[in-house]
C-alpha cells in the first residue's frame, strides 16, 4: 500500500479507532509493527526490549487518541513515542550500570565515578548524547536505523545487510544518504544556534 492510500486509509481507521473498533487498533497497530520493532531495536540492542517499547507505546498512543488532530500525522507520533520509550530504557538501563560502578567502587558519585570521570564530564557527554538523539530524530526510520547500527552498533554495511535481508548497495546508499541528511540537519542547528 502507498503512503498516499494509507494516509487515506489511516483516516478512516482512525475515526474507527475513536469508536472503540478493535480491528482498527490490530490494523493500526501491525502495519507499523515490524517497522518499529527494527527501530526500537536499533536503540535498544535487544529484540525483547524492542518489542516491548513497541507494545507500550502503542499502548500509551492508543489510550491517548483524543489528543491526535491530525490522523494523518500518526505515523511521526508512533515513531517519536517509540523512540522515546526506547531511549529511556536504554539511558535507565545505562543510569543503573552508573550506580552498579559507584556502589562497587566503593567511590562517592559527587567526587568521581568509578570510571574517573568527574560530574561536569558526565552531564557533557550527556548533554552531547542529547544533541545527538534530537538531530536523529529528525532522520526517517530506514536511514535511521542504518546509521545507528553503522556509527553506534558498530556494524559493516555487510553485517547490516544480512541482519535486514536488504542488498549491500540498498545499506551503502541508505547509509551515505544519514550522513549527508545529519550533516544538513546539524548545519540547520548550528545556524538556529548562532542567531
Amino acid at each position: 500500500m502507498s503512503n498516499k492510500d494509507w494516509n487515506e486509509s489511516l483516516t478512516v481507521l482512525f475515526e474507527r479507532m475513536l469508536n472503540s473498533e478493535q480491528d482498527a487498533f490490530n490494523e493500526v497497530y501491525n502495519h507499523y509493527k515490524d517497522g518499529m520493532i527494527r527501530y526500537a531495536y536499533s536503540i535498544v540492542e535487544n529484540l525483547a526490549d524492542a518489542q516491548d517499547v513497541y507494545q507500550a507505546a502503542m499502548t500509551y498512543i492508543f489510550s491517548h487518541l483524543e489528543q491526535i488532530i491530525e490522523p494523518r500525522a500518526m505515523s511521526g507520533y508512533i515513531r517519536s513515542t517509540v523512540y522515546t520509550r526506547a531511549l529511556n530504557l536504554k539511558n535507565s538501563k545505562e543510569r543503573i550500570h552508573i550506580v552498579q560502578d559507584v556502589a562497587e567502587s566503593g567511590k562517592g558519585y559527587l567526587d568521581t565515578a568509578s570510571d574517573g570521570k568527574t560530574p561536569e564530564t558526565i552531564l557533557s557527554e550527556y548533554l552531547r548524547r542529547e544533541l545527538l538523539n534530537m538531530l536523529l530524530a529528525e532522520l526517517d526510520e530506514k536511514y535511521l536505523t542504518i546509521l545507528v547500527m553503522a556509527n553506534i552498533n558498530g556494524l559493516s554495511a555487510k553485517e547490516i545487510a544480512a541482519k535486514f535481508d536488504l542488498r549491500l548497495s540498498t545499506v551503502t546508499g541508505r547509509l551515505a544518504y544519514a550522513k549527508k541528511k545529519l550533516a544538513a540537519i546539524a548545519e540547520k542547528y548550528t545556524e538556529m544556534l548562532a542567531e
